[in-house]
């Protein structure tokens, strides 16, 4: 009997194999897309397909995320990895970054279809530490979201699953296999603007993503079969990206096609409504991959910047709004967050141009205090010269010019890299350099305020460089005109510890464009490379610096960063604002921060 219950459970393994194989073959396919494939890949594809199952079991035994097809679908996702049975692999491997994502993103969206019961899950990596700068999202806010998906009916979240699965997988090898064998090679590599492509045509999609060809089987009815149409061409259309609205990545263009869509009728108020729900359960798990279980990144700040937007993004719908206007409200909203309205913070009057173009890089920044938006003034005037050509830029754009893409990525991890470098000893000491009567911060506080100023010291000129080359090489044609300038390479950690090492704006000076080349390649992607005499240059330049020796306790704070005296000649004119220094040493801010310590 022994022997017989054996062969039997083998036999069941087997059918149960043959199943699963048969699921891969469907989102897998040889360069001929013939139903075969390599033993190698495909015993690769099944120890994938066994670490995820292995590792969702483990991080949420009690909930089923994922059925066997969705798991295969996100092994479309990894990338180059190395083929393992253990578990483990996909907590340390980073080519597993969009399976977390994705497990984080149905995960909460769990909880928000459970309304009020679903809060502490939601919310767990928020509550477990949390910040002045970055507080955890509160239960009103909870409660607002969860709104937004109740009463939804079966079909439109299988739709929204879709659109949330299809979004970890967009730019996927096989995809890709598919659409130039149907289109040929005439589309953009873009996470965004390639779905978008494929969508456009509905019969496209299904064979670009098998996945949708399943929904649209399992439902034969017209009215279905439109709606599958018409909420998944919403979610995957061309320049309409919730994100780069939220941090004002581009110009007005952003909201272009938004109104486009809505004046020729293109768009109805469900489709918005679902196009708006996708977005939020991207951004829910947008930072799942450092911890699944809830949600990292959709916190008070967060959400406080998407209800703003979505407040303007209603009237977008109304026969007299402009893209500009659209731009303008938001901006003027984000100014607020920071205190750049307030005469009480800023210590002077700053124009609307000028409040609603530091708010877009405190956007870009993602800062949302008036703390930190003291620190953006001051960095707006000390980096004068590359501020004001982007400054320019940013108001009057080519509006063809599509949205630059990974700038908040550049912008956050530098500062989160400069943030980790400072040591707290060397912060409380350097505190007394900057005076100001309303900041009272700890030291961690003051640690991302300064790192924010840091920050942009450093990025603004880098992607003010990078921008005029990629703007000539688009002029001579040298990039297509869809193809938008990308951040993401030099984004990456490595690239960023290599170009900051051992240097500080703050602390050193370090002009960054003396020591780098910047390059935009013909695709847009913007990297660096380091000139020849690197290593006498930054000497060079460290050399210069001796004046900022940290003071002695004893010794007068006077004698060290001079203070920043901000005059206008005109209060009205940026271009003739006039910077008076007491010394001609570069200054930082014109104020002291009162740090106190950690509570």
């Amino acid at each position: 009997m022994a022997i017989l219950g054996a062969t039997q459970e083998e036999s069941q393994k087997d059918i149960l194999d043959d199943k699963l194989k048969e699921l891969i073959y469907r989102y897998y396919s040889n360069e001929n897309l013939e139903q075969n494939l390599p033993e190698e890949k495909l015993k690769a594809i099944l120890e994938q397909i066994n670490a995820i199952r292995e590792y969702a079991k483990e991080q949420f035994p009690q909930d089923t995320l994922l059925t066997d097809e969705e798991i295969i679908i996100l092994t479309l996702s990894v990338r180059n990895p190395k083929p393992s049975p253990e578990k483990n692999i996909i907590a340390t491997d980073s080519s597993y970054m969009e399976v977390k994502r994705a497990l984080s993103r149905f995960y909460c969206l769990n909880q928000v279809m459970l309304g009020e019961a679903g809060y502490d899950k939601f919310a767990a990596p928020q509550l477990e530490k949390t910040k002045k700068f970055n507080p955890p999202l509160k239960k009103i806010q909870y409660y607002l979201l969860c709104d937004k998906f109740q009463g939804l009916d079966s079909l439109t979240i299988e739709i929204l699953k879709m659109a949330t699965l299809i979004s970890s997988v967009p730019l996927s090898s096989e995809a890709c296999k598919r659409a130039d064998k149907i289109l040929g090679n005439k589309y953009i590599v873009d996470s965004v603007e390639f779905p978008a492509h494929m969508f456009e045509n509905i019969d496209t999609a299904r064979q670009v993503y098998p996945q949708v060809e399943v929904l649209w089987q399992k439902y034969t009815d017209i009215d279905s079969r439109n709606k599958i149409k018409e909420l998944l061409q919403s979610a995957f259309s061309h320049r309409r990206h919730y994100r780069h609205m939220l941090y004002t990545e581009g110009s007005e263009s952003m909201f272009s096609t938004l109104l486009d869509d809505f004046k020729q009728k293109r768009l109805s108020k469900e489709a918005f409504e679902f196009w708006k729900m996708y977005w939020k359960v991207n951004i829910m798990g947008f930072q799942g991959h450092l911890d699944p279980k809830g949600s990292v990144y959709l916190t008070y700040n967060t959400f406080k910047a998407m209800n703003a937007l979505d407040l303007i993004l209603d009237s977008a719908n109304e026969t007299e709004i402009n893209a500009s206007y659209l731009l303008s409200m938001y901006l003027q909203k984000r100014a607020s967050f920071l205190g750049l309205d307030d005469f009480k913070y800023t210590k002077f009057k700053l124009t609307l141009a000028e409040q609603k173009f530091i708010a877009h890089i405190g956007a870009l920044m993602r800062l949302f205090y008036p703390e930190q938006g003291e620190f953006l003034i001051a960095s707006y005037f000390v980096c004068q010269d590359a501020i004001k050509d982007l400054f320019a830029d940013f108001f009057s754009t080519d509006p063809t010019r599509p949205t630059p893409t990974y700038a908040p990525a550049l912008f956050t991890n530098v500062k989160d890299f400069l943030t980790e470098r400072y040591s707290k000893e060397k912060i409380f000491r350097q505190a007394r350099r900057i005076k100001s009567e309303y900041v009272h911060l700890t030291a961690d506080e003051f640690q991302d305020a300064i790192a924010s100023f840091e920050t942009i010291i450093l990025c603004v000129p880098l992607y003010l460089s990078a921008l005029k080359k990629y703007k000539q090489m688009r002029n001579e044609k040298v990039i297509a005109n869809n193809i938008p300038l990308s951040f993401q390479t030099i984004a990456y950690k490595q690239f960023i510890e290599e170009l900051l090492e051992n240097k500080s704006i703050i602390l050193d000076m370090v002009n960054v464009l003396e020591l780098v080349d910047i390059n935009v390649s013909d695709t847009g992607v913007v990297s660096y490379d380091k000139k020849t005499d690197f290593a006498q240059k930054l000497a060079d330049q460290l050399a210069k610096q001796a004046f900022l020796a940290e003071p002695s306790d004893t010794e007068d704070q006077k004698t060290y960063l001079p203070s920043l005296n901000l005059k206008r000649t005109t209060p009205t004119t940026m271009s003739t604002t006039a910077l008076t220094m007491t010394t001609s040493i570069p200054p930082i801010i014109k104020t002291e921060v009162r740090v106190k310590p950690d509570q």
